[in-house]
């Protein structure tokens, strides 16, 4: 009975171990093969970077003029107003 203990012990490890084995290999191949699939940046040509050079930056504008409103003038709105409140007292 030992015998069989010991061979199902060591088949069930042996298992286990190329299991773990594998599973680690397939979770690194997954994160090498993941960030190889990425796209590279986009490349900017010397042409392209003397277009961006000659348009005028929108930075570089002042800022447009709103029209201002005339403000309304509440003449209760720096006062306070409380509400009482009742209970019912028994």
């Amino acid at each position: 009975m030992k015998r069989i203990s010991n061979l199902v012990q060591f088949i069930i490890g042996f298992i286990l171990g190329l299991a773990i084995l594998a599973g680690g290999t397939a979770a690194v191949a997954y994160v090498f093969f993941a960030k190889m699939n990425a796209n590279p940046p986009k490349p900017t040509f010397a042409e392209e970077k003397k277009k961006k050079r000659l348009q005028p930056s929108k930075r570089l504008q002042p800022p447009k003029q709103l029209p201002s409103l005339p403000l309304r003038q509440n003449p209760k709105s720096h006062q306070k107003t409380y509400r009482l409140v009742h209970t019912k007292r028994e």
